[in-house]
């Protein structure tokens, strides 16, 4: 029904700006993505992911936060100290899999945050260096 209303409203407004949420993959109005101020110039840039689905994202983090297991000082991934460790789970099962460094965590989600998408990563890597 909240589909069929949201069809209705963008019908009804022809010019509203609108963005799929890459998470629901619903079109919505663009005042449904949280805007962000970009640090050069007063550029703005919007959320990838609807308020809705970063908020149930946000609530899914913090229950995981409760129950994962404690942080022991360095990085699951590359086992450098860190001070300030990510959470980082698995989006599509929503599940824990370890603390991780920030530089590990935004490399892995820039991947694209799947087993496949690293080893192609790795893969372009060995490739490039073989041609060395």
């Amino acid at each position: 029904m909240q589909m069929d209303l949201l069809k209705t409203y963008l019908s009804l407004n022809p010019n509203v700006d609108t963005k799929v949420c890459k998470k629901c993959n619903m079109e919505q109005p663009i005042t449904e993505y949280r805007l962000y101020r970009r640090a050069t110039g007063d550029r703005e840039s919007r959320d990838s992911k609807c308020k809705n689905c970063s908020k149930k994202q946000t609530e899914i983090a913090n229950t995981l936060r409760i129950i994962a297991p404690e942080y022991k000082g360095s990085c699951e991934c590359c086992n450098k100290k860190c001070d300030n460790p990510v959470l980082d789970h698995c989006h599509s099962t929503e599940t824990f899999r370890g603390w991780l460094c920030p530089p590990c965590n935004m490399g892995i989600g820039t991947l694209g945050d799947t087993l496949e998408d690293v080893r192609n990563a790795l893969n372009y890597i060995e490739r490039s260096n073989e041609k060395r």
